[in-house]
């Protein structure tokens, strides 16, 4: 497994060196990056779904550090194209508004999992086994009124 994470990861970085370097224009960047990134996503996810993980702590590494590390590059970027492609074309108070609005919408989605976060950061394993471990179902999380 880690063979073939660690070449996919590699592949991946140096295609978005790539994009990063030659172009300037944020929408193509973004764009292309997203689709480098979500098919990187779907061979990983492919392979995955046909490993057998070793144990519970080779299966909670994958969940807790390996798949976010490429993960996030793939939110990152098709949220900045988003963001850039309905940006308002207007002055720059209806473009800081709209940034604004994107930025209150982050911090209430991390509001939301402060607890998770805060686990996630603090490099606390005691949950482990009920956030990445597939088939942990957590009822009483993120419910919301």
């Amino acid at each position: 497994m880690i063979a073939f994470i660690e070449k996919l990861n590699s592949e991946v970085l140096r295609s978005i060196e790539r994009i990063e370097s030659r172009d300037t224009d944020v929408l193509k960047k973004s764009l292309e990056a997203s689709r480098v990134l979500g098919e990187a996503f779907d061979r990983l996810k492919q392979y995955i779904i046909g490993y057998r993980f070793q144990n519970d702590d080779e299966e909670i590494k994958f969940f807790k550090e390996i798949k976010p590390r490429l993960f996030c590059r793939l939110i990152y970027y098709r949220k900045l194209y988003n963001i850039e492609m309905n940006r308002p074309v207007g002055s720059i108070e209806a473009q800081r508004e709209y940034l604004d609005a994107h930025v209150r919408a982050i911090n209430a989605y991390t509001q939301k999992r402060l607890d998770f976060i805060r686990y996630f950061r603090s490099g606390a394993t005691h949950l482990d086994s009920l956030y990445f471990l597939r088939g942990q179902t957590d009822t009483e999380q993120y419910l919301e009124t």
